[in-house]
C-alpha cells in the first residue's frame, strides 16, 4: 500500500497516522511534519525550475531528471541564481566539473544539494 503526499509516492509503512514523531521507534515519518519540512523547500525549488522551463509541467516529482525538463545550461546557471537567493545560501556550482554537475541530474538531486547547503549555512535555515 502506497500514500500519496503532494505529488510523492511513500510507501504505507513510512507514514504513521497519529503519532508524534518522538514517539515513533518504528521508523515511519509523522505525516505533517514531514510534509512541512520537506514539501516546503521541494515546492520552491520545483515553482524555480517551472519559471525557467520552454514548456511548464505540472507532474514534476523529486525522481524527474532535469533533461526531460528541457532545461538548458544557461537556465541551469539562472536557476542556481535564483536558488541562492530564494534560501539566503550559495551553492558552489561549476558545469565543467563533474561532481558539482552531478548534483544537478535530477529534481531530487536538487533539493538534497540545497538541503545540505541550508544545513551548512544557520543563517539560511531561518530564511528556507
Amino acid at each position: 500500500m502506497f500514500t500519496v503526499i503532494r505529488r510523492l509516492v511513500l510507501p504505507q509503512s513510512w507514514v504513521c497516522s497519529s503519532k508524534k514523531l518522538s514517539e515513533i521507534s518504528s521508523g515511519c515519518l509523522e505525516r505533517s511534519e514531514w510534509e512541512s519540512e520537506m514539501d516546503d523547500t521541494t515546492t520552491k525549488i520545483i515553482d524555480i525550475l517551472k519559471k525557467h522551463m520552454k514548456e511548464p509541467r505540472d507532474d514534476i516529482t523529486t525522481e524527474t531528471a532535469l533533461a526531460d525538463l528541457k532545461i538548458e545550461s544557461i537556465d541551469l546557471a539562472m536557476i542556481v541564481f535564483e536558488l541562492e537567493d530564494t534560501f539566503g545560501i550559495e551553492i558552489p556550482y561549476n558545469a565543467n566539473d563533474t561532481e558539482e554537475a552531478s548534483a544537478f541530474k535530477s529534481v531530487g538531486s536538487v533539493v538534497d544539494k540545497v538541503k545540505q547547503v541550508i544545513a551548512q549555512s544557520p543563517k539560511a535555515a531561518a530564511k528556507a
